[in-house]
Order: C-alpha cells, then sequence, then structure tokens
C-alpha cells in the first residue's frame, strides 16, 4: 500500500509527460543502507532570525536515489564528476523490464524476498531483437520500493532491504548487449547482507560490508563475493542507478504511449513526419570531485 508522503510525491511530480524518479531526501523517511552515514538536513540560519534560511546537508554519496559510479568497487574506475552526461545519462532511451506484469502471456515471476533474479527470468522481457538493447538505459521495475520505502519503520525497512537482487551473470549478459547504465527500485543490484531494522534508518555504523580500494586480498575476495554485479557491471565503466521511485507510473506510461505523433523533440525531423513518441530517461548526478557516487535527480520524459 502507498504511504501518504510516497502519494503526495507521486501526485507533485507526474504530469502527461513528465515523471519524477527520484524520492524525496528527508531525515523521518530516507532509507540508509546498513552502514552508511545518516542522512542529516540541520539549519544554519532562519527567516525568523537571520532573514534568509540556509541549511547544512550532511549524507553519505549513496544517500537516497542515487549512481554508483565505477569508482565505487573498481579502484582505477571513472569518478562520479568523470561520468559522460551527453553519451550515458541524459534524454536516453529506455527499455523497461517491469516484472509486476506477466511477460507476453507468460506466468509471471511473483518476486520475493531475497529471491536471485536470472538471466532466463528477463529473458521473456527483452526484445525480439536484442540489438535494441544497445545503449538504452535498462530499468527494473520489482515493486519493492512501492511497497516498501517509504513506511519509515524498522519492519519496512527490513523488508525493503530484503529485496530480490540479480544474479552476477546477469550483468554481464547486459553488457553483451551494450547495455552501459541501469536503473532499479531497489537498493542494489546484489543481495544486502541480513541486518536488524534499526540499522536502516537514520542509524550510522561501522559498516559490516568490506570497503572497497586499498584492500588486502582476503578483503578484496570478500568484497567479489558479496557485491559481484557491482564488480561485473563497473569494472566495464558501467553506471547503477539505484532506489529509483516511481518506475510503476512509468511502466504504466510506456505500456500506454504506443501511439504516432510528431516527434517535438526531434529537431531535425521533417514538420510533417508522425512517429511514435518516446519516454526517455535522464540522471542528473552532483559533480562531486572524486567521488565514487552521488544523489541524482531522475526523471523520465515523453519525447
Amino acid at each position: 500500500m502507498m504511504s501518504a508522503a510516497q502519494d503526495a510525491s507521486n501526485t507533485s511530480s507526474v504530469t502527461s509527460n513528465f515523471i519524477d524518479l527520484t524520492h524525496n531526501l528527508s531525515p523521518t523517511t530516507t532509507l540508509i543502507y546498513p552502514g552508511d552515514p545518516s542522512f542529516v538536513l540541520s539549519p544554519i540560519s532562519t527567516h525568523k532570525e537571520h532573514g534568509a534560511s540556509i541549511k547544512k546537508v550532511e549524507m553519505g554519496t549513496h544517500t537516497g536515489t542515487h549512481i554508483d559510479a565505477p569508482f565505487h568497487f573498481v579502484e582505477d574506475g571513472k569518478t562520479v564528476d568523470q561520468l559522460e552526461l551527453t553519451k550515458d545519462l541524459l534524454s536516453k532511451e529506455i527499455w523497461m523490464i517491469d516484472f509486476t506484469v506477466p511477460p507476453r502471456g507468460k506466468e509471471g515471476l511473483n518476486l520475493q524476498e531475497r529471491q536471485k533474479i536470472e538471466w532466463d527470468d528477463i529473458k521473456p522481457h527483452l526484445p525480439k531483437d536484442l540489438k535494441n538493447l544497445n545503449s538504452r538505459v535498462v530499468l527494473f521495475y520489482t515493486g519493492w520500493s512501492k511497497s516498501f520505502y517509504h513506511l519509515a519503520s524498522p519492519h519496512a525497512a527490513e523488508k525493503y532491504f530484503s529485496h530480490p537482487f540479480l544474479s552476477a551473470k546477469v550483468a554481464q549478459h547486459l553488457l553483451d548487449l551494450g547495455v552501459r547504465v541501469i536503473g532499479l527500485d531497489i537498493p542494489s543490484p546484489d543481495e544486502t547482507p541480513a541486518f536488524t531494522g534499526d540499522a536502516a534508518i537514520q542509524q550510522a555504523s561501522v559498516c559490516p560490508c568490506p570497503t572497497p580500494g586499498h584492500a588486502d586480498a582476503s578483503v578484496k575476495a570478500s568484497t567479489a563475493e558479496t557485491y559481484p554485479f557491482h564488480i561485473a557491471f563497473l569494472s566495464a565503466g558501467a553506471g547503477i542507478v539505484e532506489n529509483m521511485a516511481n518506475l510503476d507510473l512509468l511502466a504504466a506510461a510506456i505500456r500506454n504511449s504506443e501511439y504516432d505523433v510528431t516527434d517535438e523533440c526531434d529537431t531535425n525531423s521533417d514538420p510533417g513526419e508522425e512517429r511514435r513518441k518516446r519516454w526517455l530517461v535522464s540522471v542528473a548526478p552532483l559533480r562531486l570531485e572524486g567521488a565514487d557516487g552521488s544523489p541524482v535527480r531522475a526523471f523520465a520524459s515523453l519525447c
């Protein structure tokens, strides 16, 4: 069931040709990956006392809806300020994989907690000509975010971080098909290590997970075992957008947009030419020098 906070966010961020795919950042509702820093938004000056409002923001680089740059797990990988916006992140065509709808008359997947999603589970959702995936942003909608993200309780947090996840083999298949960026409505394409619910809501702790970067062989081996999808995908220079919002609305909009109209977004097309409108996704990270990731504003527009 959608919470009041999520419902309000959806209402204010959706039109017939625009869908915001970003969760609000809030000290009370933002779910924090176990071990990551809390999100803090505190006043420095106020209108009443100083005549202007300024707030201080404290958070980790993987807070809320965010992108993982290769440097997150690859020591010599690109940092978030080195990502190519026009090539990979702005106005990119989408391929939506909606696990909540049975593909082409087949039985639905009915995802469960901590279920591993294999390539055979994904194949029925793909286009007949797999070349059509080249350079598209592939979005995975599981329904997990809609069900649990904005319900600010330890139980909901524990459920959210008990999400289904992608097999490491899926990463290589996607790369082989020319996919450079994926997005998901879950906190990670890898399984999140088990934890107690209180650790997920605004509670920073010592990360129970291996830290990428300068590490000995045993730590790197443990990291590879815990985050195989991340390492395979990011090692190829690709990007991962996590904790996306409103993918249910985007999936429905894509299904309902199969009609021919003048393409107002293509300035090179003949003014009289008619073609099918397309939903495009854009992901805009902060330009944080040397950072392994960044919160983003992600949105889809109909062009």
